[in-house]
């Protein structure tokens, strides 16, 4: 019996992988000035400025008041001045800020572009589980 009473404050964890992430980014060619910025929605298990531009060299996300993309199998929409997202199945959720609004800088380089990425909301789902996640066989 103490060996499940253990296990109980475990069950209660939310799954942090499952969410995903909202990015603004900017990427420049060659040594003048920055491009136009663009978002980029990944999952968190896969959260990184090589991913969101990677994802945007693939599927661009243009820069505007509701990024929308496929994350994990579904379509979403991120409402980012509400903080939340929606899906066209009628699923939604919450969003919340990245270090009180500040963001997360990282840059990398890819594709011959250098580019900023900054991490400015995260987004609770049960999509986007990778391998270890809770509910992965």
């Amino acid at each position: 019996m103490r060996f499940w009473s253990a296990l109980v404050p475990f069950a209660l964890l939310p799954i942090v992988a499952a969410n995903f992430h909202l990015t603004l980014n900017f990427c420049k060619w060659g040594g003048y000035g920055l491009g136009a910025p663009f978002w980029g929605i990944t999952p968190a298990n896969t959260t990184s400025c090589q991913t969101a531009v990677d994802l945007y060299f693939e599927h661009p996300i243009k820069y505007g008041p509701e990024p929308s993309a496929a994350v994990c199998g579904s379509n979403i929409t991120i409402f980012s001045e509400d903080r939340e997202w929606a899906d066209l199945n009628g699923e939604s959720g919450q969003c919340f800020q990245i270090n009180d609004g500040n963001g997360h800088y990282a840059s990398c380089s890819t594709h011959g572009y250098y580019c900023l990425s900054l991490d400015v909301l995260w987004c609770l789902s049960d999509w986007c589980k990778g391998p270890g996640d809770p509910g992965m066989e």
